[in-house]
């Protein structure tokens, strides 16, 4: 009898070791320039593709963001269409936009804040069919300032408020990215804030957004923090506080 309740004894502990075991977690980011992987010579970085610096070895991070998208193109191109196929069972996914749908002079990108709110529904509806669990990012601030105030100046609003009501009426995570980049540059000097862009002086569409990695680094961290804060449950096991290194995500 001893020898079966020690045989028995000795199945729950390797079967709870099993239960136990650390599950290889999937986070797919879709956003745009300020997010996407940039070539290791460039001085840009996307906060996305530094984002596996601050997570373990178990959580893959697959980079789908592409430079110069909004939910319009991402529609009209069927990128997503064929990029949501990627998605799996369980993976949590990221959705960040709004700059170039907020552009009115390209007709393509530009995008209506009732139709960019309708376009962030579908993708919603479409990562709930394929399983997966939905996050929604708010766009980083941008670096432009007020010529009168000198003072950072905000230029989402509505496209960030339209993001915050996806979020809220879909019951999934919020992580509100321009809230947080809105305080921490506002509360920097104009060439403080500069040190975490590329160089302003540089003739490239879009410099204002466009981090250099110490900047996505900062962002990427933001990420982090707020999926700590909400306990995003399966994400926080392994969240990590003080890297060593920085690691850059897949595609």
């Amino acid at each position: 009898m001893k020898k079966l309740f020690s045989f028995l004894f000795a199945l729950m502990v390797i079967a709870s070791a099993v239960v136990a075991a650390p599950k290889e977690q999937h986070i797919y980011v879709f956003a745009a320039t300020e997010a996407a992987n940039q070539p290791q010579d460039s001085q840009q970085r996307g906060w996305a593709q530094v984002l596996p610096t601050y997570f373990g070895e178990l959580v893959k991070v697959h980079n789908l963001s592409q430079e110069d998208k909004s939910t319009q193109l991402m529609i009209s191109e069927s990128i997503w269409e064929l990029s949501k196929s990627q998605i799996t069972k369980g993976a949590f996914v990221v959705l960040q936009y709004a700059d170039y749908d907020l552009k009115q002079d390209n007709q393509y990108a530009h995008t209506s804040i009732e139709q960019f709110q309708s376009n962030l529904e579908k993708f919603v509806k479409d990562v709930k069919k394929k399983k997966g669990k939905p996050i929604i990012c708010t766009p980083i601030a941008r670096l432009h300032y007020s010529l009168e105030t000198n003072q950072l100046v905000e230029r989402h609003g509505a496209y960030a408020e339209a993001a915050r009501r996806v979020a809220k009426a879909n019951k999934i995570p919020l992580i509100d990215l321009n809230n947080r980049t809105l305080i921490w540059l506002s509360a920097l000097s104009k060439e403080e804030a500069e040190q975490f862009f590329i160089p302003q002086d540089t003739d490239i569409e879009g410099k204002e957004f466009r981090l250099n990695e110490q900047g996505a680094l900062k962002v990427a961290e933001f990420f982090r923090d707020e999926v700590e804060a909400q306990k995003i449950k399966k994400l926080v096991p392994y969240i990590i506080h003080n890297p060593s290194e920085t690691k850059y995500a897949d595609k």
